[in-house]
């Protein structure tokens, strides 16, 4: 909500260094990045592996940046949590806005050596954000592997916020 209310004042980029943080901590972007490459991840090398996760955390984080533009009175409520599958947690979550057009998120959770980080987010209860980013991703990996799905993230990431200083 501080970035959304300081939006304006910070830009694009500042609100990418403001959310980097807190978007790092929340979720488990190198496990994200693993489940969104499928089959692909196994064949790629180490360094491959970090400069996908790298290419996936710029594009999760700048996403973010672009959307949180501006504050009209919303707010975040925690409306529960239940159990998920695979030793998953979901917790349902309400973005509110004065306008009383709220959105509904669950949060895919899982358990990691750094504690509890999202796995996924689903919309309006159903949509998995990695069923859609595999599903984006499988024919760049198809046709350009590892490598050309890296430099996809990066070149989209460096235009959602306007530079590659981040």
């Amino acid at each position: 909500l501080t970035t959304m209310k300081q939006a304006n004042a910070l830009g694009i980029s500042g609100r990418y260094q403001q959310l980097a943080g807190p978007v790092a901590e929340s979720y488990d972007l190198a496990a994200m990045t693993r489940i969104s490459c499928g089959g692909f991840w196994r064949r790629a090398t180490d360094i491959e592996k970090q400069d996908m996760i790298t290419a996936f955390s710029r594009i999760s984080i700048g996403n973010y940046a672009v959307r949180f533009d501006g504050y009209s009175g919303q707010d975040f409520d925690v409306l529960g949590e239940k159990k998920g599958p695979r030793g998953t947690t979901l917790v349902e979550i309400r973005i509110g806005s004065a306008g009383d057009k709220s959105v509904e998120l669950t949060y895919v959770m899982k358990q990691s050596e750094q504690g509890w980080r999202i796995i996924d987010v689903l919309l309006a209860g159903g949509v998995s954000e990695l069923a859609v980013r595999r599903s984006e991703y499988r024919s760049i990996l198809k046709s350009n592997g590892i490598r050309g799905l890296i430099g996809a993230l990066n070149k989209k990431a460096d235009g959602l916020v306007g530079s590659k200083t981040f």
